[in-house]
């Protein structure tokens, strides 16, 4: 697939979002995990099978997700305006080309050091360290969503990740899954309306750079509040 050509790129790197942009991301990020409402969450032995069933359906259903240039760069600035949000310290992203079915397409990767460390827990344990895993899964296709280029089969894995974290601490905290849901969908959606000029310089930059170091990161996102370390799945706040 040949790659996606700029839009009304300012002198300052960000690209000028679209007329039919969707000013609002909270409401879809949460349409956007709907995917996993109703299907079984795999065991230990055959959750990438499970997943892959399901990217299968998504594919089947609505066509493969594009993959774009332009797509691959809104995702990354996503996770990073999010995870710098959640107070992690961004170390850098890249998007590339790679192939998938004959097709050329763009995948992106980003690199962090979570503000409470890669520590493992339950959300038994830490409900707000697995809602944090939500967030930053979730935090990629919400920038698809924020710049217009979402598709119903791209990010298959981390929205499947997502809502499994979600249901895991809704039912620790004794809500609904979707409760959680929106909660996470929500707080992507604060985050990066309240930084979209940072999201949009750091995307442009990506689309333009195709990387992004730690010192433009830590330039691009100083902006970027950081979030209460107390953050559970009761309360959500900025500092």
């Amino acid at each position: 697939m040949a790659a996606s050509n700029p839009r009304d790129c300012r002198p300052d790197g960000a690209i000028a979002p679209r007329k039919d942009e969707s000013p609002s991301v909270g409401a879809a990020g949460s349409l956007g995990l709907a995917i996993s409402e109703n299907s079984d969450f795999g065991t230990e032995h055959n959750e990438g099978e499970w997943m892959r069933q399901v990217e299968l359906t998504a594919v089947a259903t609505f066509g493969p997700d594009p993959c774009t240039k332009a797509q691959a760069a809104a995702h990354e600035a996503g996770h990073v305006v999010v995870a710098r949000a959640l107070g992690a310290t961004v170390t850098g992203a890249r998007i590339f080309r790679s192939q998938a079915g004959g097709r050329e397409i763009w995948l992106g990767r980003n690199h962090y050091v979570p503000a409470r460390g890669f520590r493992a827990a339950t959300a038994t344990q830490d409900p707000g360290l697995v809602l944090r895993a939500a967030m930053h899964n979730l935090a990629g296709f919400a920038g698809e969503l924020l710049a217009g280029m979402s598709h119903p089969s791209s990010s298959i894995d981390e929205r499947l990740l997502a809502g499994r974290y979600c249901e895991d601490v809704a039912t620790s905290e004794g809500v609904s899954k979707a409760e959680i849901v929106m909660r996470v969908g929500r707080f992507c959606e604060m985050v990066l309306l309240g930084n979209r000029r940072a999201f949009e310089v750091t995307r442009g930059h990506l689309f333009f750079r195709h990387r992004l170091t730690q010192d433009e990161a830590t330039r691009m996102l100083a902006s970027v509040k950081a979030t209460h370390d107390a953050h559970t799945a009761k309360g959500m706040h900025h500092e």
